[in-house]
């Protein structure tokens, strides 16, 4: 006969919850710092207390009280062991601040070897455990976190009854699994993101005055999976409109018509409605979905209405991108929507119209460019993109100022003479002639995106999201299908 072999802290999973009641110690937690986790089956005022030790052993607050009444049994009954550490993006925990972010790790202890065993219930509260057990079983399987999000949702509205400290601890475990879930296929995505990069071949470059576009061709070439937006609002297979009649800044509605995926680019210019807005990150909309468009103003000076929807005919600036890029990062890694700095996104349009010295009533970044539309043509006449390129690397002077690419060579021709252009007029507020850029600038920008990029997850749409940011470099990637949808970076000026 042979016998089961015993279980000696099998992990679990993780939860995430909180220190509470720091207020009233001396002692500090800081960033990344393991924690000891101490029963007080004495304390007076609660008997399932679980008090919290920093790293020194030196008390800095308790658990919650009502995750300790079902921790605390578990414990008691040798089911489980509990260790933690503080996240590391938590501040440090000042004297007055009275609760702190904290993780807690979950082992499962030899007392606790039929927490996941399946069995026939003999009660009601048994009958709930076993209903948990198996999608907790079920959310082990999936391959999306935002499957078992879903899961872990919609059984929330059992915590209100009446549970075993098990079940709780399996509901418990559910959202921290799907957050795992996401950093392994994030980490996956920066891995196929960083292979597809290699793979990138730079053309022969094309130089006019002070500007050097390198374009940027795959091995192969495919057709898009997707139809992009300017190409659907025309053929009246999207509609873009304010979220409701009063409207809002920062968001607008989005209707994909389409039978298939609908690619947004960011930096992409809608102009309408209330007042223009211009893209703030790029979005792969799944085939009839109405989604709400993260946005940024291009147009202070109105708030009435020019038409009932939007078109698209420009796209920003790479120094607009730049700067609005970098405050939506800060805001998504504080825990905020993909939202700008909409004062800085303000200034810089201020900066392009005086940067060619166009008037506009209404404060809107298009007027700057149809003053300076003829400058532009000439300009865009020189240069001519060779068959096949899919992307393209644009220098000035000794640097790589900006880059865009797609999956596709159609999808650049596409949205070529606008993004040209866009180029161009940056290029027009520093007139002075440049030589031409050397290529070796061009290969070592590519290598500094692989190494810059971190998954952002959860994506706002289809779609993996990647975000780009190191010193003097920023931007953003959305992979689907195996490919690039569309990657923009861009350096400090």
């Amino acid at each position: 006969m042979i016998e089961q072999e015993p279980v000696r802290n099998h992990f679990l999973g993780e939860i995430e919850t909180e220190i509470v009641g720091m207020q009233y110690h001396k002692a500090k937690v800081f960033p990344s710092e393991q924690i000891n986790l101490e029963r007080e089956s004495k304390n007076a005022h609660d008997r399932r207390a679980i008090r919290v030790e920093n790293g020194r052993a030196e008390p800095v607050g308790y658990l919650p009280k009502n995750m300790a009444s079902w921790l605390a049994p578990l414990i008691d009954q040798g089911k489980i062991h509990l260790d933690g550490y503080v996240p590391q993006s938590s501040t440090e925990a000042e004297e007055e601040t009275s609760r702190c972010p904290l993780n807690l790790m979950v082992f499962q202890c030899e007392e606790g070897r039929h927490l996941l065993a399946k069995a026939e219930p003999r009660d009601e509260l048994e009958a709930l455990h076993q209903t948990v057990l198996q999608a907790y079983d079920n959310a082990q399987r999936y391959c999306k976190p935002e499957l078992v999000l879903g899961l872990a949702k919609g059984l929330r509205p059992l915590e209100k009854q009446e549970l075993l400290p098990e079940t709780r601890l399996l509901l418990a475990l559910l959202p921290r699994m799907a957050h795992e879930l996401s950093m392994s296929q994030g980490m996956q995505t920066t891995v196929k993101f960083r292979e597809l990069l290699g793979t990138l071949t730079i053309g022969l470059p094309s130089h006019h005055h002070n500007l050097t576009f390198f374009p940027l061709l795959w091995p192969g070439t495919h057709e898009p999976t997707y139809t992009l937006l300017s190409t659907a609002i025309e053929s009246g297979e999207a509609v873009v409109e304010e979220v409701n009649e009063s409207g809002s800044v920062p968001n607008l509605s989005v209707k994909n018509k389409c039978k298939r995926p609908l690619l947004i680019p960011e930096g992409e210019i809608l102009m309408g409605a209330k007042q223009n807005r211009v893209i703030n990150v790029t979005v792969l909309v799944a085939a009839g979905v109405k989604f709400l468009l993260p946005v940024s103003c291009v147009e202070a000076g109105r708030w009435r209405y020019k038409s009932r929807h939007f078109e698209s005919k420009f796209h920003s600036p790479p120094s607009l991108r730049h700067k609005k890029l970098k405050s939506v990062h800060r805001n998504r890694s504080a825990g905020g929507p993909a939202d700008s700095d909409q004062g800085e996104v303000w200034d810089e349009v201020q900066a392009c119209l005086s940067g060619v010295s166009a008037t506009s009533e209404t404060s809107s970044l298009t007027d700057a460019f149809d003053a300076a539309e003829e400058t532009l043509k000439e300009a865009c006449k020189q240069l001519v993109m060779p068959e096949g390129a899919a992307g393209v690397l644009v220098g000035r002077h000794n640097r790589i100022i900006g880059m865009d690419l797609f999956d596709s060579p159609t999808t650049l021709k596409t949205l070529w003479s606008r993004l040209s252009d866009a180029y161009f007029f940056d290029a027009l507020r520093d007139p002075a002639a440049a030589p031409e850029t050397p290529v070796d600038r061009a290969q070592q920008f590519i290598e500094r995106l692989g190494s810059a990029a971190k998954p952002r997850v959860p994506a706002l749409a289809l779609g993996d999201e990647l975000e780009i940011a190191s010193e003097g470099l920023v931007g953003a990637a959305l992979l689907y299908d195996g490919g690039i949808c569309h990657l923009a970076a861009f350096s400090d000026g």
